[in-house]
């Protein structure tokens, strides 16, 4: 439709909402911007534009749009938008005041809500948040609320939180459980989307593996190669990738697919491309290289000459044959946590169910997943000649400076002292992993061993993890 009338705005507007549902953010934002520039007095093409800019982490141009699209016509979705995105950009008053507008238009409305609910829990008046998580959930059983499954869900997971806190254990299975079907009540798919990604990096596996012997690169990490931050997801990347930001030499880009990208460059089936990846030819690389370069500086905390990128995405674990051919010298940073509490979280942090993440709706899925991607990085550390750095979440709460330090001297820059006060940093960061408000706060020991609340939930899929609880030194 676009093609034939290229002046359509709805046509772009629905490939733009095709191109966000399938992770293509870029692409989305082209979209929506084209959709607004054929009417830029349409609240819906500056929503969509709001929406796409959010989604790239794009706070001031997020809210721009969003307020726009209110001006125009004001809306208590637009609204309590802008409330949620300040929640996560750590603007607590001015998320108030947005969600607190939000229902002057419209009561019931169930987002405006909820930021109210996040608001209280992490101002911590946990009573006070549990009412409002409670009556959003009644009000949406009674059928007097607006919720989405994406809101209902979040409100089911938030009050699981406060009864964990509270040590009721019982309480807040149950809500999880009940969080993760809501979750996936909107995601039909989600189990064969899990089955086929587990696929995939089984299929990676193998190839890694039957890979010829590579010749390991000399010299230094050179000042053009970026730095990886990988990890299975909810191992402490995010926190990590805080700490690193706070040097002054380093410039984190987190969670860009831009290694995938170059893969898909590539061209063929992803498991031809390992093999394929050995004959390019040196200047072949090097334009990869600068395509590379090119993307990642749309997507940079902080710009600057000399900085060194680091690319902090946990399943680039998918990518490091693409790394050891790109960037031989390049570091890798793998982040380890105890299995069982990565895959326990995993569960419980609700996150969007698309290719990759669909199987966290369900504990043995989730398990399988972190088997099928933590034996892909043993493959790929056996077979590639990654320059690797191993750091454990639980070493890192327990002892945070020595570890830091060895961090910063493994990667061969100076100490920093700012580095310990990485919190100042991060609370003006907009982060789009479910850690965005507990990077911010002092650290602590609460989350280690959490798994143990839930031991008997966790017990069927407890045989698929063991292999991994020793490799990585959990068994003790």
């Amino acid at each position: 439709a676009a093609k034939a009338q290229p002046e359509f705005a709805p046509a772009h507007q629905s490939l733009a909402r095709l191109a966000q549902g399938e992770g293509q953010l870029e692409e989305a934002l082209e979209r929506h911007l084209k959709a607004l520039s054929l009417n830029e007095n349409d609240p819906s093409a500056h929503h969509g534009v709001a929406t796409a800019f959010r989604d790239l982490g794009r706070v001031e141009e997020a809210l721009h749009h969003f307020r726009r699209a209110d001006e125009i016509h004001p809306n208590p979705v637009c609204r309590a938008a802008i409330a949620s995105l300040l929640e996560r950009a750590h603007r607590l008053e001015e998320a108030k005041a947005a969600a607190g507008s939000a229902l002057e238009l419209y009561p019931a409305s169930s987002e405006a809500h909820l930021v109210l609910a996040k608001i209280l829990k992490r101002q911590g008046n946990e009573e006070a948040a549990a009412k409002r998580y409670e009556a959003l959930i009644q009000q949406f059983e009674q059928g007097q609320s607006d919720a989405n499954n994406a809101v209902l869900a979040r409100a089911k997971s938030d009050l699981a939180i406060l009864h964990e806190k509270a040590g009721e254990y019982d309480k807040a299975l149950s809500l999880y459980r009940a969080a993760n079907e809501t979750n996936c009540a909107a995601f039909p798919s989600w189990q064969q989307e899990s089955e086929r990604f587990i696929e995939r990096v089984q299929s990676l596996s193998k190839a890694v593996a039957s890979m010829p012997p590579i010749s390991e690169e000399t010299g230094s990490r050179g000042e053009d190669s970026p730095i990886f931050l990988v990890g299975f997801p909810r191992s402490g990347t995010t926190l990590l990738d805080q700490i690193l930001n706070a040097h002054s030499q380093l410039t984190v880009m987190e969670e860009k697919t831009v290694l995938d990208r170059i893969s898909h460059g590539l061209g063929g089936v992803e498991s031809e491309r390992v093999a394929k990846s050995l004959s390019l030819s040196e200047s072949e690389k090097q334009n990869l290289r600068e395509r590379y370069f090119e993307e990642c500086t749309r997507h940079l905390s902080k710009a600057g000459q000399g900085l060194t990128i680091v690319d902090k995405l946990p399943l680039n674990i998918l990518n490091l044959w693409l790394i050891a051919a790109l960037f031989p010298n390049a570091r890798v940073i793998l982040a380890l946590r105890d299995p069982r509490d990565v895959c326990w979280s995993c569960y419980t942090n609700l996150f969007r169910l698309g290719p990759g993440l669909a199987g966290f709706a369900d504990l043995k899925s989730t398990a399988k997943l972190y088997r099928a991607v933590m034996t892909l990085w043993q493959k790929s550390e056996e077979h590639l000649p990654l320059l690797c750095q191993k750091l454990r979440y639980e070493d890192l709460i327990t002892d945070f400076e020595s570890q830091a330090r060895a961090l910063i001297e493994a990667l061969g820059l100076p100490w920093e002292e700012k580095v310990l006060s990485y919190r100042e940093n991060a609370g003006e960061r907009y982060i789009v992993t479910p850690s965005y408000h507990q990077v911010v706060q002092p650290l602590y020991s609460s989350a280690r061993g959490r798994w143990r609340h839930y031991e008997e939930a966790l017990r069927p899929v407890l045989p698929i993890l063991a292999p991994f609880v020793e490799a990585f030194g959990y068994d003790s």
